[in-house]
């Protein structure tokens, strides 16, 4: 079983920021800023597949 959660925080602290973070159990090895398992809308991601160009993208 996969276990899903999406949470979206609005914090204004002078400058609204918006942060949406999702759980994933199936990743829950991976480490994010938020924890494992966690990808949020501010991170940055870089894949290298090994026999090509280094990727950087955007975790949405």
């Amino acid at each position: 079983m996969n276990n899903l959660t999406k949470i979206r925080n609005i914090v204004y602290s002078g400058v609204p920021l918006d942060i949406t973070k999702t759980y994933n159990s199936r990743k829950s090895n991976v480490a994010g800023i938020f924890g494992y398992g966690w990808t949020s809308n501010v991170e940055a991601q870089i894949v290298d597949a090994g026999d090509g160009p280094i990727t950087l993208s955007r975790r949405r």
